[in-house]
Protein backbone atom coordinates (compact mmCIF):
# COMPACT_ATOMS: atom_id res chain seq x y z
CA UNK A 1 0.00 0.00 0.00
CA UNK A 2 2.92 2.33 0.62
CA UNK A 3 3.77 2.07 -3.07
CA UNK A 4 0.22 2.97 -4.05
CA UNK A 5 0.37 6.00 -1.77
CA UNK A 6 3.77 7.00 -3.18
CA UNK A 7 2.38 7.00 -6.72
CA UNK A 8 -0.71 8.91 -5.64
CA UNK A 9 1.57 11.47 -4.00
CA UNK A 10 3.60 11.84 -7.22
CA UNK A 11 0.49 12.19 -9.35
CA UNK A 12 -1.11 14.79 -7.10
CA UNK A 13 2.16 16.73 -6.86
CA UNK A 14 2.22 16.87 -10.66
CA UNK A 15 -1.38 18.11 -10.72
CA UNK A 16 -0.57 20.76 -8.10
CA UNK A 17 2.46 21.95 -10.09
CA UNK A 18 0.35 22.25 -13.23
CA UNK A 19 2.03 19.34 -14.97
CA UNK A 20 0.06 17.08 -17.24
CA UNK A 21 -0.96 13.93 -15.45
CA UNK A 22 -3.43 11.15 -16.00
CA UNK A 23 -6.41 11.55 -13.72
CA UNK A 24 -7.32 8.00 -14.77
CA UNK A 25 -4.36 6.83 -12.68
CA UNK A 26 -5.65 8.74 -9.67
CA UNK A 27 -9.14 7.37 -10.32
CA UNK A 28 -7.80 3.79 -10.44
CA UNK A 29 -5.94 4.34 -7.17
CA UNK A 30 -9.14 5.63 -5.57
CA UNK A 31 -11.12 2.64 -6.85
CA UNK A 32 -8.46 0.25 -5.55
CA UNK A 33 -8.40 1.97 -2.14
CA UNK A 34 -12.18 1.81 -1.90
CA UNK A 35 -12.25 -1.87 -2.76
CA UNK A 36 -9.50 -4.19 -1.66
CA UNK A 37 -8.58 -2.77 1.76
CA UNK A 38 -12.23 -2.46 2.79
CA UNK A 39 -13.45 -5.81 1.50
CA UNK A 40 -10.49 -8.08 2.16
CA UNK A 41 -7.70 -6.63 4.23
CA UNK A 42 -9.73 -4.93 6.96
CA UNK A 43 -11.93 -7.94 7.84
CA UNK A 44 -8.74 -9.95 8.41
CA UNK A 45 -7.33 -7.19 10.61
CA UNK A 46 -10.57 -7.02 12.56
CA UNK A 47 -10.32 -10.70 13.44
CA UNK A 48 -6.74 -10.36 14.66
CA UNK A 49 -7.34 -7.15 16.58
CA UNK A 50 -10.50 -8.45 18.26
CA UNK A 51 -8.53 -11.49 19.40
CA UNK A 52 -5.72 -9.24 20.61
CA UNK A 53 -8.28 -7.15 22.46
CA UNK A 54 -9.58 -10.19 24.31
CA UNK A 55 -6.06 -11.26 25.30
CA UNK A 56 -4.53 -7.88 26.08
CA UNK A 57 -7.66 -6.40 27.65
CA UNK A 58 -7.16 -3.29 25.57
CA UNK A 59 -9.58 -1.37 23.37
CA UNK A 60 -7.67 -1.98 20.15
CA UNK A 61 -10.48 -2.65 17.70
CA UNK A 62 -12.35 0.56 18.50
CA UNK A 63 -9.42 2.80 17.63
CA UNK A 64 -8.65 0.82 14.47
CA UNK A 65 -12.31 0.93 13.46
CA UNK A 66 -12.43 4.71 14.05
CA UNK A 67 -9.39 5.17 11.83
CA UNK A 68 -10.94 3.00 9.13
CA UNK A 69 -14.04 5.20 9.25
CA UNK A 70 -11.92 8.34 8.87
CA UNK A 71 -10.06 6.79 5.93
CA UNK A 72 -13.38 5.81 4.33
CA UNK A 73 -14.65 9.39 4.65
CA UNK A 74 -11.53 10.77 3.02
CA UNK A 75 -11.49 8.24 0.18
CA UNK A 76 -15.19 8.90 -0.49
CA UNK A 77 -14.52 12.66 -0.61
CA UNK A 78 -11.62 11.99 -2.93
CA UNK A 79 -13.77 9.78 -5.14
CA UNK A 80 -16.36 12.54 -5.53
CA UNK A 81 -13.63 15.08 -6.33
CA UNK A 82 -11.99 12.86 -8.94
CA UNK A 83 -15.34 11.99 -10.52
CA UNK A 84 -16.16 15.69 -10.84
CA UNK A 85 -12.74 16.96 -11.96
CA UNK A 86 -13.70 17.08 -15.65
CA UNK A 87 -16.65 19.34 -14.75
CA UNK A 88 -14.84 21.96 -12.70
CA UNK A 89 -11.38 21.99 -14.18
CA UNK A 90 -8.65 23.76 -12.25
CA UNK A 91 -10.81 25.84 -9.90
CA UNK A 92 -10.79 23.19 -7.19
CA UNK A 93 -7.30 21.76 -7.57
CA UNK A 94 -6.22 23.07 -4.18
CA UNK A 95 -9.15 21.27 -2.58
CA UNK A 96 -8.23 18.06 -4.40
CA UNK A 97 -4.60 18.36 -3.32
CA UNK A 98 -5.71 18.98 0.27
CA UNK A 99 -7.94 15.89 0.38
CA UNK A 100 -5.26 13.69 -1.20
CA UNK A 101 -2.61 15.00 1.19
CA UNK A 102 -4.83 14.36 4.22
CA UNK A 103 -5.68 10.87 2.93
CA UNK A 104 -2.03 9.94 2.33
CA UNK A 105 -0.93 11.28 5.72
CA UNK A 106 -3.78 9.55 7.54
CA UNK A 107 -3.18 6.27 5.72
CA UNK A 108 0.55 6.28 6.43
CA UNK A 109 -0.06 7.00 10.11
CA UNK A 110 -2.67 4.26 10.16
CA UNK A 111 -0.24 1.75 8.63
CA UNK A 112 2.33 2.61 11.31
CA UNK A 113 -0.25 2.04 14.03
CA UNK A 114 -1.26 -1.28 12.48
CA UNK A 115 2.35 -2.42 12.26
CA UNK A 116 2.70 -1.75 15.98
CA UNK A 117 -0.51 -3.65 16.69
CA UNK A 118 0.57 -6.60 14.56
CA UNK A 119 3.87 -6.70 16.46
CA UNK A 120 1.89 -6.73 19.69
CA UNK A 121 -0.35 -9.46 18.25
CA UNK A 122 2.63 -11.65 17.39
CA UNK A 123 3.96 -11.18 20.92
CA UNK A 124 0.58 -11.67 22.65
CA UNK A 125 -1.27 -14.36 20.73
CA UNK A 126 -0.56 -18.06 21.10
CA UNK A 127 -0.22 -20.61 18.29
CA UNK A 128 -3.77 -21.78 19.05
CA UNK A 129 -5.05 -18.23 18.53
CA UNK A 130 -3.34 -17.99 15.16
CA UNK A 131 -4.66 -21.40 14.11
CA UNK A 132 -8.22 -20.36 14.98
CA UNK A 133 -7.80 -17.04 13.20
CA UNK A 134 -6.42 -18.74 10.12
CA UNK A 135 -9.49 -20.99 9.95
CA UNK A 136 -11.74 -17.90 9.99
CA UNK A 137 -9.89 -15.85 7.39
CA UNK A 138 -11.22 -15.73 3.87
CA UNK A 139 -8.40 -14.90 1.50
CA UNK A 140 -9.29 -12.59 -1.37
CA UNK A 141 -6.72 -12.08 -4.07
CA UNK A 142 -5.30 -8.57 -4.20
CA UNK A 143 -6.48 -7.22 -7.60
CA UNK A 144 -3.38 -5.03 -7.94
CA UNK A 145 -0.49 -7.00 -6.42
CA UNK A 146 -1.84 -10.57 -6.47
CA UNK A 147 -1.00 -13.25 -8.99
CA UNK A 148 -4.14 -12.51 -11.02
CA UNK A 149 -4.11 -8.75 -11.60
CA UNK A 150 -7.49 -7.26 -12.45
CA UNK A 151 -7.41 -5.89 -16.02
CA UNK A 152 -8.54 -2.51 -14.76
CA UNK A 153 -5.36 -2.24 -12.68
CA UNK A 154 -2.77 -3.49 -15.19
CA UNK A 155 -1.57 -0.02 -16.18
CA UNK A 156 -1.63 1.14 -12.56
CA UNK A 157 0.46 -1.85 -11.51
CA UNK A 158 2.99 -1.20 -14.29
CA UNK A 159 3.21 2.45 -13.23
CA UNK A 160 3.69 1.55 -9.55
CA UNK A 161 6.37 -1.02 -10.29
CA UNK A 162 8.20 1.39 -12.61
CA UNK A 163 7.92 4.47 -10.40
CA UNK A 164 8.38 3.31 -6.85
CA UNK A 165 11.14 1.50 -5.02
CA UNK A 166 10.29 -1.89 -3.55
Amino acid sequence: MSRVLALLECEIRAVHQGQKTELNMVEDIVIYCMGYPELSHRPQEDLVFRRLESKAKADVATSVHAEHNELNKLINQLSVMVDNMPHFGNERLDELVDIVTRFITKYRNHMTMEEDLFTLSVESLAEQDWAELESQVRINEDPLFGEMVDRRFLKLREQILAATPK
